[in-house]
């Protein structure tokens, strides 16, 4: 349906922005503080999802997870 198309989007979309913003960034700010940060915002974004109830939230929800987990992606090698 329409409705998933657009929620495969933004989540691609997002995790794009996230590992570009969130790479750069950690130029300027500690590494580690951006992916304890990742981290714990996939966390929280997360365990809010059971209360997501209709198109609108689930959206939100879909591009602050691929924010957050490009962001993770991104910051995994850079950790390590």
């Amino acid at each position: 349906s329409i409705q998933a198309s657009l929620l495969l989007s933004f989540l691609g979309i997002s995790s794009f922005v996230g590992r570009i913003s969130l790479g750069l960034l950690s130029d300027k700010i500690s590494k580690i503080l951006l992916f304890r940060i990742s981290c714990g915002a996939l966390a929280a974004v997360s365990f809010v999802w059971f209360w997501v109830n209709n198109f609108a939230l689930l959206s939100i929800f879909s591009i602050l997870y691929g924010f957050f987990g490009g962001g993770y992606i991104s910051l995994v090698p850079l950790v390590l």
